[in-house]
């Protein structure tokens, strides 16, 4: 049996960190694992969304960020699941919360002492590391190390807080391999003998201030070397210049490693024994990741419902599944749907989470011209490409590489004029990709594209499997102004082509809709970007039964916002989709191609409205469905029985490419020495020393300014103004002799 487990602590090491290490040691073992960073600012917001998405049924949380971060504990606490806590700290009591236990201890992780570095073997250009963070008294000894032994020493910790991009990743595990020896020292960020284990794993010879290894239990014995502030300098320079002594203290660490419980062995343990991991352990099946790419957590409605009726559907078939997103806006998916998520533009994450993937899942209007107007073209896919065509290529590449299956799920095509949007779909033909397309005309684009035949199809708009979606999610929330039933949604686009005085034409329409209806308008953002268009619209109308929602909503209140509408007057697809998936009936403005597609196939054409017919047209297509409830709902109902098999198809085929995968054999890690291109290295290395030039800059400022203050004030004293004054009378006598 397998359970859902939420891992948090501290990540500021990533890969090389333990937090990264109980969470892998969990995946290998079948878990459902997501991990938390304990560092990042919004993490309590993180903690409380994982309820939502992940549905952990286990909390496994670091001790030292119980104790040191109350945040976190209270964050942990509020969630009020079993806890198992691990670290080197004592057992923290969580009152008012679920049963806790511990794993106790110090272990070693043999998938991490098998892992190397991109460097040749043997070869270590660093003679020290600092793995954690540097007050001022470090920094001054490093630099009196480097001054007086003139060696180089690697810092790879968080200057004041203020991390680089790549440490969080796997940088530092590829650093700790580079070095002879690793220092740490006594300070804020306290080192335990777990965190000694990582270090000894990365075959270093590990150096300890002795005031911190005072304050462990005495388990490392004489497994470290200690140094104390004064002997720093020898205690190195010794290590060093005697191959012997080098080699007897690795020999002497590696023997202390290898003593060590394996941590895979303690949580298999744990799993089989303690009762509190037992009962949590209610998976029948290894988890399997799915990962999710879209124009996710941009605050487009539309996409994002995309992405909950694709995890809905997944996590029902697969209770054992765990949802990953790749999108625009990660941080915000975490905290809004609870799904752990990287940045489009996060190579090396976005990497690590299709190797792991059962399958990748694209959804929706994601291959069309626009994205490339100010990128370099033909070779975006080769310069780091960000959520454009390109990039998804590139993830479909990643796929390919390890024999995970890529699907286009209900997705839409084009335009796709330019040559950089049509090469880059044959990048992603060439992948293996497969296009299962909401309608027929994206998929004769992609045939006119050179796209492989046998790998498209048409099926349907995923929001058509959205009913569950909307009745199970929906809050119980309606914006101020609206009563269930006694209103029509209007939901328009700030579209570049929309034609001369269509704003006009569609508030006098408007206006004659809610007149005959009784109906109040409510104008709701689908995307941050239709409330200007919305309020223009609504200026011109002259009903007062208007309701104008300003903001874009959470998920839940978009939900109930459908659920308790009457009808619908559309630019945005999914608007439309929705309102037919209820049963309601929905007036398509025909911007794009996707909209009369939709409203062809659902046989829904006489309810389409080009945007220059909106005068002719609109209100007389409203008032004829909303007087006819019954046969409009009868026609809505004919036209769902037609596409409602293409979408279920379409997940079927999702499904049995996740039942087909077969995981790739792992191989032993190999960790490289940066994550990103060697110029976003460079401009963050020269970003970091301007700032700290800055600071610099700011101090002696501060110096030259309370210098100045200091003599300032002896001006104004009576002590110097008497000296000035006595000065002055043997200076007049002198000048009168």
């Amino acid at each position: 049996m397998y359970a859902r487990i939420a891992v948090i602590g501290d990540t500021r090491l990533g890969e090389a960190g333990f937090s990264c290490r109980i969470a892998e040691a969990l995946k290998r073992a079948g878990h459902a694992v997501t991990l938390c960073s304990a560092n990042a600012p919004n993490a309590p917001l993180v903690i409380e969304a994982s309820q939502r998405g992940f549905r952990p049924s286990i909390v496994f949380v670091e001790q030292r960020m119980l104790l040191s971060n109350k945040p976190i504990y209270q964050a942990v606490q509020k969630l009020g699941l079993p806890t198992v806590q691990f670290g080197d700290g004592v057992h923290v009591e969580m009152s008012d919360a679920a049963e806790s236990s511990t794993l106790a201890g110090t272990y070693r992780d043999d998938a991490y002492i098998q892992a190397c570095c991109s460097l040749p073997d043997g070869t270590r250009p660093h003679a020290v590391i600092v793995p954690h963070g540097l007050d001022d008294r470090v920094e001054g000894l490093l630099r009196r190390l480097e001054r007086e032994a003139s060696l180089s020493v690697e810092r790879y910790a968080p200057l004041r807080g203020a991390a680089p991009l790549d440490l969080n990743l796997g940088v530092a595990a590829a650093i700790g391999r580079s070095a002879k020896l690793c220092l740490l020292f006594d300070g804020q960020w306290r080192m335990s003998a777990q965190d000694v284990a990582m270090r000894i794993s990365e075959g270093c010879v590990v150096l300890v201030e002795r005031s911190l290894a005072d304050t462990w239990d005495g388990s490392l014995g004489d497994a470290v070397v200690l140094f104390d502030e004064g002997d720093l300098v020898e205690t190195v320079s010794g290590l060093l210049a005697s191959t012997s002594r080098y080699k007897a203290c690795l020999q002497r660490q590696r023997v202390w490693l290898d003593a060590l419980p394996l941590l895979d062995d303690a949580l298999e343990d744990m799993f089989a024994n303690d009762s509190l991991c037992k009962a949590a352990a209610t998976l029948e099946h290894p988890s399997r990741d799915v990962v999710v790419y879209g124009w996710l957590g941009m605050q487009n409605f539309g996409d994002d419902l995309l992405l909950q009726v694709v995890a809905d559907h997944v996590e029902s078939r697969f209770p054992e599944a765990v949802v990953r997103v790749i999108g625009g806006d990660s941080e915000r998916i975490k905290t809004e749907f609870g799904f752990d998520a990287v940045r489009a533009n996060e190579h090396y994450r976005m990497f690590n989470m299709v190797r792991r993937a059962s399958c990748v899942v694209f959804c929706g209007g994601l291959i069309f011209d626009d994205p490339f107007a100010f990128t370099p073209g033909d070779i975006e896919l080769f310069v780091e490409p960000y959520m454009d065509p390109a990039c998804q290529a590139g993830v479909c590449l990643m796929a390919w590489r390890f024999g995970v299956p890529a699907l286009y799920l209900g997705a839409g095509l084009g335009p796709i004029a330019k040559p950089a949007a049509r090469a880059a779909l044959r990048y992603i033909g060439l992948a293996g990709a497969r296009l299962l397309l909401r309608d027929q005309d994206s998929v004769k684009l992609a045939l006119d594209c050179g796209y492989p035949s046998e790998q498209v199809a048409a099926y349907a708009d995923l929001v058509l499997s959205a009913r569950d979606t909307v009745l199970n999610r929906a809050s119980d929330n309606l914006p101020s102004g609206l009563e269930p039933g006694r209103y029509f949604t209007v939901v328009l686009r700030d579209w570049p082509l929309n034609p001369p005085g269509f704003e006009r034409a569609l508030a006098a329409e408007l206006d004659r809709i809610a007149s005959q209806t009784g109906l109040t308008i409510a104008f709701v953002p689908f995307d941050p970007d239709d409330v200007h268009i919305h309020h223009r619209v609504a200026d011109a109308m002259q009903t007062a039964q208007v309701v104008e929602v300003k903001t874009r909503l959470s998920m839940p209140d978009m939900l109930a916002v459908v659920k308790h509408s009457a009808m619908a007057v559309a630019m945005r697809l999914h608007c439309s989709i929705l309102h037919h998936v209820l049963g309601k009936p929905a007036i398509g403005l025909d911007y794009n191609e996707k909209v009369g597609s939709h409203f062809r196939e659902m046989e829904r054409g006489d309810y389409l409205v080009s945007l220059d017919e909106v005068a002719d047209r609109l209100s007389g297509a409203a008032l004829r469905a909303w007087n006819d409830p019954e046969a409009t709902k009868a026609e809505i109902e004919e036209g769902l029985d037609a596409l409602r098999p293409k979408v279920e198809a379409a997940f079927q085929e999702l499904f049995c490419a996740i039942e087909a995968h077969e995981p790739a054999p792992e191989e032993p890690e190999v960790y490289y020495p940066r994550a990103r291109s060697q110029a976003a290295v460079d401009l963050e290395a020269s970003r970091a020393h301007e700032q700290e030039l800055a600071s610099r800059v700011e101090a002696l400022e501060g110096e030259l300014s309370a210098a100045r203050a200091r003599i300032a004030d002896l001006e104004q004293s009576t002590s110097y103004r008497l000296g000035h004054a006595l000065v002055k009378v043997p200076h007049a006598l002198f000048k009168r002799t």
